[in-house]
């Protein structure tokens, strides 16, 4: 033991007092999402059943062909959306932020979805081979190598809390 003169003159530091949460909000917060916490599986998996019947339903009824007035601004929506996420998905890594495989794991995500509807839009010929290429040989290696630091991005993270 240490001096007790020394002792009682320590005060004690701001991490040592636990801050007191708000009147309810803190208390409410984890009591609530235990109850539901049984419902979301369930509740997924109903939106997923829903899906199928209305993709069957669409698969059946919609046209081969359909031309489309917005075309342009779709799919240069969609780029913008991707190179967002390519920009987070970097930025995350530079800061080893613990957004890092929320952000790599969109990313994946929409370079999955970017690739099947280049290959299932394209003209037959070399449109179709160009959309195939690019499909295997840059979006699905990105989105493997994003998968890869979505599921690697917990271990630094881990080491830190230590």
């Amino acid at each position: 033991m240490g001096n007790p003169d020394m002792e009682s003159r320590e005060q004690p530091t701001l991490a040592a007092k636990p801050a007191a949460p708000a009147p309810g909000a803190a208390a409410e917060r984890p009591v609530l999402a235990s109850r539901l916490r049984p419902l979301w599986g369930p509740l997924f998996l109903c939106m997923a059943v829903l899906l199928a019947v209305w993709t069957t339903w669409l698969t059946v009824r919609l046209p081969t062909h359909h031309l489309v007035r917005s075309w342009d601004v779709a799919w240069s929506g969609f780029d913008v959306l991707l190179t967002t996420m390519l920009v987070a998905t970097g930025v995350a890594l530079l800061r080893r932020s613990s957004w890092v495989r929320a952000c790599a794991l969109a990313t994946a995500a929409l370079l999955v979805v970017d690739a099947w509807f280049d290959v299932t839009t394209a003209l037959p010929g070399k449109q179709l081979t160009q959309a195939i290429l690019q499909a295997v040989l840059v979006e699905g290696p990105v989105a493997v190598l994003c998968l890869y630091l979505a599921w690697r991005s917990d271990r630094p993270l881990r080491r830190d809390m230590r």
